[in-house]
């Protein structure tokens, strides 16, 4: 046994016992949160990998377990699970929907996949194709959130911002953790991706990300009914957040744009785009998907009003009628690199149309190197998340 890897284990083993975690328990949910109901700090089950062809786990002292099994593996031991054909479910292996195979975890409380050291369990599920695995992530809900800090923030930043951005995460991973209990989904509750959360590693935490998730542990974010919403959050506005009904399709109670003079010194600068006009006018027929008004046309009749930054759609003229269009159907169907906001502005010249945008990300909610600069300034995370949320409140769950 090398010496690095006795000084890992005894971090590793020291950080268990210090960091030891509420034990898992049910959860009570129900649309409107009932002060005064007991809730129990819950476990998240997270999606940190899927279509796998092989999943090798190791650990020291691996305890696995298959349909209620239970076998031990004593020392430092390597778990090889060959997806390739199917993950050896059943003699059959037909399943109308991903299924659990097996349950990995460790005395230490730490288990590792792909070189990445997890504090939990990892399991190993059927994909939906039936032919590979995926792997999830089952851990407390405040090692959850210590472990994103460092991913959706960064670990040094402010501890004022960190708390801020944990009470945020926590309430939209409650949120579908309440989704995936009503929908009585038994894999996974939410993804390890930006479609969902990023989230870290064991070795991601850090003293003020601990803090951070610690001193705010069982806060939420509900609006005026008593409801739990899901807290979104970017990261960075350019001077102007959006409601999400600006940027996706559903309203949302409690959502509110305002004003942000916070974020403009921090990440990116501002970014401009140059499009001709055939391009222009080819992602406008794309965008409005109406066969009447092929590109042909937009080419030749195409008028932009000019824009500006806050509205959150392009108004344009065809032979004199006003059409319109979201700024985010015009960044989902360009992407995010070509278009990293929809905080921009819009000029038509003579070849073509300018654009001049600022900010990173949907612009919705919390914008993160806002609440930095507020925290550098002084601010508590109360008054950061009253700032991007005003019509939304702090409330204790478990």
């Amino acid at each position: 046994m090398n010496r690095t890897f006795i000084i890992t284990f005894i971090l590793i083993l020291f950080s268990g016992l210090t960091w030891a975690s509420k034990s898992p328990g049910k959860l009570y949910y129900s649309s409107k949160y009932v002060p005064g109901t007991k809730i129990i700090s819950p476990q998240l089950k997270v999606r940190i990998a899927k279509n796998q062809k092989q999943v090798l786990i190791q650990g020291m002292d691996v305890r696995k377990r298959i349909k209620g099994k239970l076998k031990k593996y004593p020392g430092k031991s390597t778990i090889n699970f060959n997806c390739q054909k199917g993950p050896q479910l059943s003699s059959n292996n037909r399943y109308e929907k991903p299924t659990l195979f097996a349950s990995l975890s460790s005395p230490t409380g730490i288990i590792s996949w792909n070189k990445k050291h997890y504090r939990g369990e990892l399991r190993v599920a059927t994909s939906k194709n039936q032919k590979s695995c995926d792997l999830v992530y089952t851990t407390s809900m405040e090692n959850y959130i210590s472990a994103l800090l460092s991913k959706e923030m960064e670990a040094g930043w402010p501890v004022e911002a960190l708390k801020a951005q944990a009470i945020a995460a926590r309430t939209y991973a409650m949120d579908k953790l309440k989704k995936s209990i009503n929908a009585n989904e038994e894999i996974f509750d939410l993804e390890n991706s930006e479609r969902h959360q990023v989230h870290g590693t064991f070795f991601d935490e850090s003293i003020k990300t601990r803090k951070a998730a610690d001193e705010t542990g069982g806060y939420v974010l509900t609006n005026k009914k008593g409801e739990l919403v899901p807290a979104f959050f970017h990261s960075k506005c350019g001077g102007r957040t959006f409601k999400p009904e600006h940027v996706w399709t559903n309203s949302i109670t409690g959502y509110k744009a305002v004003k942000c003079p916070y974020c403009n010194s921090h990440g990116m600068k501002n970014w401009s785009r140059w499009f001709s006009r055939d391009r222009m006018a080819g992602i406008i027929a794309k965008a409005l998907d109406n066969p009447k008004i092929p590109a042909s046309k937009l080419r030749k009749h195409l008028h932009i009003v000019p824009t500006d930054k806050n509205k959150n759609e392009i108004r344009f003229y065809i032979d004199g009628t006003l059409g319109k269009v979201k700024k985010s159907k015009l960044r989902k169907i360009l992407g995010r690199k070509i278009l990293p906001s929809n905080h921009f502005s819009m000029k038509q010249t003579e070849k073509g149309y300018r654009l001049y945008g600022s900010g990173y990300g949907h612009g919705v909610g919390l914008c993160q190197f806002g609440a930095f600069e507020m925290a550098r300034q002084g601010l508590s995370y109360k008054q950061i998340l009253k700032h991007y949320y005003p019509h939304l409140k702090l409330t204790k769950v478990y």
